[in-house]
């Protein structure tokens, strides 16, 4: 039980924000803010809730589409609500059903088919995982697959355009059960997605991070080893090794909690592309991480505080609109509160300033040498020069 707890857990990682992401309410309100940062995901501060807050959601959401089949918006908001509430397997008829009674060629309705084909294939794999994420029987996770892939053809640049991010994960989870032989499969997978030719390779790192921070604050992956273990190992590839060993913290404490991990240690490894060492100590570090983590439990805990009693009373966001009137939230910590060289955090590591100093340093020392070779060869040559007549 705990091991199948733990998978459950990892899905919301891997594919609630699967290859096309999960699609309702919440996500188009996101979508309209932008995601929270990095060292949010890493602490904990972003929204999530309650189960009371899916069973409402619910309950009206299938209300809706009784009474009109074309309430768009309400098939995501079931599928959704189902699937947070770990019954996955109950949304996949609905979506099959709507899927095959879309006009597939009208305009007016691929932004609404994009979301059948995203939500349905999120929740198969998510049912798959809840099923234990067999080693031997996969056909659901292949069958996912294939059904995010309509998706991006419709919308290649929904959810901060990150699709690929998402997509290369859950494919990568199928070819660890295909391929048996680690060495092959992770270089492909370093080759074609950690560290693919011909793209920048800053912004396509930086993509990476967007993606999976999204995976953290949209999905599940907030419980993942996995996640933060990709994330730890892009930004420090990226010589942002202090916020990249907090990552790693973060993975850490989900693993002795017990949380299992569904990537392989060679997998994790290809998103180490590059080296970085951290300029704060490890107690720094420390330090800084246990109060990021305190810092996003007080703003969860004050959150759910205010939402429960007036969802307990009938309230909701959906219908009430001015549900979170008198809401105060958490502060978030000033970084240079959190000890010295913290304020580093936001931008790179020191170490990376200091790179930068000694190299403008040698730059002008070593431009001022051949400066000073140059004219001094110059005022020779004219001093030598015999004067014409």
């Amino acid at each position: 039980m705990k091991v199948r707890a733990g998978l459950l857990i990892l899905v919301l990682g891997i594919a609630a924000a699967a290859a096309a992401c999960l699609w309702d309410n919440d996500t188009v309100a996101m979508e309209g803010e932008g995601l929270p940062s990095v060292m949010d995901a890493i602490a904990g501060r972003f929204d999530r809730n309650p189960d009371l807050y899916y069973e409402m959601r619910l309950e009206r959401s299938l209300a809706e589409i009784e009474a009109d089949p074309e309430s768009l918006m309400a098939y995501g908001n079931v599928a959704v609500a189902l699937d947070k509430l770990g019954r996955s397997a109950e949304a996949i008829p609905m979506l099959e059903d709507r899927i095959a009674a879309v006009d597939a060629n009208d305009p007016d309705l691929q932004d609404h088919l994009y979301k059948l084909y995203a939500n349905l294939g999120t929740v198969r794999v998510h049912d798959w995982l809840q099923r234990g994420a067999s080693t031997t029987e996969f056909g659901d996770l292949e069958q996912a697959i294939t059904e995010i892939d309509p998706a991006l053809e419709i919308n290649p640049e929904a959810h901060f355009g990150r699709e690929f991010v998402q997509l290369f994960l859950m494919e990568m989870l199928l070819n660890e059960r295909l391929d048996p032989e680690p060495r092959q499969r992770t270089s492909h997978f370093y080759e074609t997605f950690v560290n693919p030719e011909g793209v920048d390779q800053a912004e396509h790192w930086d993509k990476i991070i967007e993606g999976v921070t999204g995976m953290v604050v949209m999905g599940g992956g907030w419980k993942s080893p996995d996640m933060y273990s990709f994330l730890g190992g892009v930004l420090t590839s990226k010589e942002r090794a202090v916020i990249g060993s907090l990552a790693e913290m973060r993975a850490a404490e989900l693993k002795d909690a017990g949380a299992p991990s569904l990537f392989s240690k060679e997998t994790i490894w290809t998103f180490y592309a590059g080296h970085g060492s951290s300029a704060l100590s490890k107690e720094e570090r420390e330090d800084i991480y246990s109060k990021l983590r305190a810092n996003g439990d007080a703003y969860t805990q004050n959150r759910l505080e205010f939402m429960m009693p007036k969802l307990e009373q009938g309230e909701h966001p959906d219908t009430h609109a001015d549900f979170w009137a008198g809401y105060t939230e958490v502060p978030a910590l000033d970084l240079e509160t959190l000890g010295p060289q913290a304020g580093t955090l936001w931008f790179r590591d020191i170490r990376n300033l200091i790179k930068l100093g000694l190299w403008i340093a040698a730059t002008v020392f070593f431009g001022g040498i051949a400066a000073f070779i140059y004219v001094r060869k110059r005022n020779e040559r004219k001093a030598n020069q015999i004067p014409s007549m």
